[in-house]
């Protein structure tokens, strides 16, 4: 895996005119403190900002920069974990530098103070850059988002199934435990897209009659029980490398299809490789 502190860099072309696509980008977003997590942030001329929870603006994000391209429009950035906070702390590394030198040149200061600048910018920058560099596949969703919000004729996976609300099924939706209601089908895919590390959801028919979702670093992880433990099936989509995003999109395709076929009672259009699971 690179080594990449500041996020992996992509780079989405748009048929759609650069005012256009900045336009549709403010209008999918959503508002900064809106619970539910998905996209949000703030275009201001050519640059671009996204995170995706209104409790953590810190990360994960995308920074980068709308421009023209031909007759289009692109984006290009950087997406990954606290991409601010990173620069913020390398930005602080010379400043702080310059600062214990002046106060080093005027024999202020003391050396248990050095010790712990030294120790806090020495030992806490390889640290952050290292976590960073880790984290950085938390932004996928993000490109997703500006993806597909850029790729307006770009086929859903739904097709032609209507937006039916859930409240005509059954089955109740989850997002990590908490419990959404009246939510259609639009809905369900705007959070199955949105899901970042460690986010998981759930559709629910009965107490042992369901199917789930966890997104991991770089897989899914779908479960689906049919009535007993007995009947407990597992499946694993792989997301790919960081940066390999026709992977990435392969299998949030395939984990939007099964789930949303899930809800309607259908079968999915690739049924993936259940295994059954001994609990």
């Amino acid at each position: 895996m690179a080594f990449q502190p500041l996020g992996y860099r992509f780079a989405i072309t748009s048929a759609l005119p650069l005012e256009k696509a900045k336009n549709r980008i403010r209008q999918k977003k959503k508002g900064w403190f809106d619970p539910q997590n998905g996209a949000r942030g703030w275009i201001v001329g050519p640059f671009l900002c996204l995170w995706l929870s209104a409790f953590n603006q810190h990360g994960p994000m995308v920074v980068g920069i709308v421009r023209k391209d031909g007759l289009g429009s692109k984006v290009v950035g950087r997406a990954g974990a606290d991409l601010n906070g990173t620069a913020m702390f390398i930005l602080l590394v010379p400043f702080m530098a310059w600062v214990t030198y002046k106060m080093a040149e005027a024999g202020q200061g003391s050396l248990r103070a050095y010790l712990v600048i030294g120790a806090i910018f020495g030992l806490g920058l390889p640290l952050t850059l290292w976590i960073n560099s880790a984290d950085r596949r938390e932004a996928d969703a993000l490109v997703h988002f500006v993806r597909k919000t850029l790729a307006p004729t770009d086929r859903s996976v739904r097709g032609s199934t209507p937006s039916l609300p859930m409240q005509s099924n059954p089955v109740r939706f989850f997002v990590n435990g908490e419990e959404r209601v009246d939510v259609s089908a639009d809905q369900l895919d705007e959070a199955l897209s949105a899901l970042s590390i460690g986010d998981f959801a759930v559709l629910e028919f009965a107490p042992d009659e369901y199917l789930q979702a966890l997104s991991n670093a770089d897989h899914y992880v779908l479960e689906k029980r049919e009535g007993s433990a007995a009947q407990h099936f597992q499946a694993i989509l792989p997301k790919g490398s960081s940066g390999e995003h026709q992977k990435y999109e392969a299998s949030l395709t395939q984990l939007r299809d099964v789930m949303t076929a899930y809800f309607h009672r259908q079968a999915p259009s690739s049924d993936p490789n259940w295994k059954r699971k001994t609990l």
